[in-house]
């Protein structure tokens, strides 16, 4: 199982997981079933002599060398130390009795009590040599989750396992995600949608935090996307291809294998243009430049047919996104067409009559995308179009 949880700094993500692994010990999961690896880790304190659990490393690897014998070993031993507290107690109690009854106090409970949960110090000496001299930060990240991967513990908290890789190392860390989630159930939070594309994952399972005066997460619900048809237009009105984005499994399926790189960039942004094909796209990136607004936070977005505009509408207004439509008249005698665009004319959108060619006076091949950009190089178009 792969949980993930998307957003921006401060909005809750790490917060989320915490609370989400506290449910779990409610719901009655061993605490010791759970490792949190924690966004904010020193990687080369990983190799210290010491098993307390922030230093993940040397835990993991003091769990790996467990076998029967040495936990017999460690319950007999706990046995024989609790045994000695026991036995010293009122030795204990008595001294600080002598010492509080100087100021009238007393004392509230014992001094000393048998611990729960133990800890063996300096287990494992880890050779830091390679690890801190031959890998890089982001590699000895990767370390820890193969550590982790091969660890018996069956709940997995990563908060930002990307930190410290180069984008050309996430496919590994990905691989190492993909296998931990196939055997355990894995909780990340992370700020990269390059990571999130190498994973296998149920949109359903992405939770998203990017509201601050929303307690709580968004989900990408498929189930109302695929409803978003006009009434009065019937889905055996749309071409075959057209129709798989109106079908909650296909829609997904879609999503998966055409538009998920483009899909999580967008779910990353702030604002999303959602355009037909390439040739909007490049006259949009043309106009923003232009008016000196490219490095806004927006992701334009191709839908390959604005058939399948509406599906990806609602996805995104639901998450609270600013969405504008970009969009061509086409053949007003289409009903089909004509019906759509009534129903993207309800958004924010800019809508070319009858197409984007046309209305910008491109008289050149509209598949020729090399004497397309020549045409949009020699031309400005910022005092006019300004969507």
């Amino acid at each position: 199982m792969l949980k993930i949880l998307i957003g921006p700094n401060g909005f809750g993500k790490t917060t989320a997981l915490r609370n989400q692994m506290a449910q779990l010990i409610e719901s009655g999961i061993d605490s010791k079933e759970i490792l949190f690896l924690e966004s904010e880790i020193l990687v080369l304190d990983e190799m210290k002599d010491t098993t307390d659990k922030t230093f993940a490393m040397e835990y993991i690897i003091s769990e790996l060398l467990e076998n029967e014998d040495t936990i017999e070993k460690q319950e007999i031993y706990s046995d024989s130390v609790d045994e000695v507290i026991n036995n010293n107690k009122e030795r204990f109690n008595n001294m600080l009795d002598e010492v509080i009854s100087l100021n009238g106090q007393s004392r509230s409970g014992d001094v000393i009590n048998v611990s729960n949960n133990k800890e063996y110090k300096k287990l494992v000496k880890i050779n830091s040599n390679d690890i801190k001299n031959k890998l890089g930060s982001g590699q000895r990240m990767q370390f820890i989750l193969s550590l982790v991967k091969n660890s018996s513990k069956t709940h997995i908290f990563l908060d930002e396992p990307e930190k410290h890789s180069h984008p050309s190392l996430l496919n590994f860390t990905a691989q190492l995600i993909r296998d931990l989630a196939a055997n355990k159930n894995v909780y990340i939070a992370t700020h990269s949608p390059k990571l999130i594309e190498m994973l296998d994952f149920n949109i359903s399972d992405i939770e998203i935090y990017n509201d601050p005066m929303f307690s709580g997460f968004k989900q990408i619900s498929l189930t109302q996307a695929v409803n978003t048809l006009p009434a009065d237009l019937n889905l055996l009105d749309l071409g075959e291809k057209s129709r798989t984005y109106y079908n909650v499994n296909q829609l997904e399926k879609n999503i998966k294998e055409i538009h998920l790189r483009d899909f999580m960039e967008a779910i990353f942004s702030k604002k999303v243009y959602i355009v037909e094909g390439i040739n909007d796209e490049l006259f949009l990136k043309k106009v923003l430049i232009e008016n000196s607004r490219q490095y806004e936070d927006y992701f334009i977005f191709r839908c390959f047919g604005k058939q399948h505009f509406l599906p990806f509408i609602n996805i995104f207004t639901n998450l609270g996104l600013d969405v504008v439509v970009v969009f061509d008249e086409d053949n007003i005698n289409n009903t089909t067409h004509q019906k759509i665009n009534r129903e993207l004319a309800n958004y924010n959108h800019y809508k070319f009559i009858p197409n984007i060619e046309l209305e910008i006076s491109y008289t050149g091949n509209k598949s020729n995308t090399v004497d397309y950009l020549n045409y949009l190089d020699n031309n400005q178009f910022g005092a006019r179009y300004n969507i």
